[in-house]
């Protein structure tokens, strides 16, 4: 299983030489090249999920924004039609309140997400996958590590002879503690 993780970036229109415009045929050049069959995307618009599956329809993707609608980032999931099936997908919020949709807590700036899919190999094999994208901001450091408890808790909850994947823009350096929490019950 060949995996990808991506920070798309938002098609902000003050890019300059870094617009969307600009670079979204070397994102899909990229892609196809790695030929991954997983991606998890973080930055995600979904003008830009419908472009990457356009110029690269041996994909489908879903998600939904940070916001729960379709209005803004989303962690979507892109996966090989030919090599994986989602079972079931669904999302949870960074927060307090996980199944609240759009909610935030540990004084972040803005709402962060996980979505996640139960897939089906074309061999027939299971598999659970999480894709997220952490606060940014130097101040979010504690937030950041919310994030990773309440996900880590999460992944404590599923069937322990089920593989597990996680990916995603965690804003934290390698062999930080961010990492720790998560290296605690998962391998890098």
């Amino acid at each position: 299983l060949r995996v990808m993780s991506f920070n798309v970036r938002c098609p902000s229109k003050n890019d300059g030489a870094n617009r969307w415009e600009h670079r979204r045929d070397l994102l899909v050049q990229t892609i196809k090249l790695k030929n991954p069959d997983l991606i998890g995307t973080q930055e995600l618009y979904e003008e830009q999920g419908r472009y990457i599956v356009e110029k690269a329809p041996e994909y489908a993707w879903f998600g939904i924004s940070r916001r729960g609608n379709h209005e803004d980032e989303h962690m979507g999931v892109f996966y090989r039609k030919g090599r994986l099936t989602p079972v079931e997908s669904g999302n949870f919020w960074l927060s307090e309140t996980p199944d609240v949709p759009a909610s935030q807590s540990w004084d972040m700036s803005l709402p962060r997400m996980v979505t996640w899919a139960r897939f089906r190999t074309s061999k027939g094999n299971h598999f659970v996958y999480y894709n997220t994208h952490f606060p940014h901001r130097n101040q979010d450091e504690q937030a950041r590590l919310q994030c990773a408890r309440l996900i880590a808790s999460r992944i404590a909850a599923l069937n322990k002879n089920e593989p597990f994947l996680l990916t995603g823009d965690f804003n934290a350096p390698a062999g930080g503690p961010v990492q720790a929490v998560l290296t605690a019950t998962l391998t890098d």
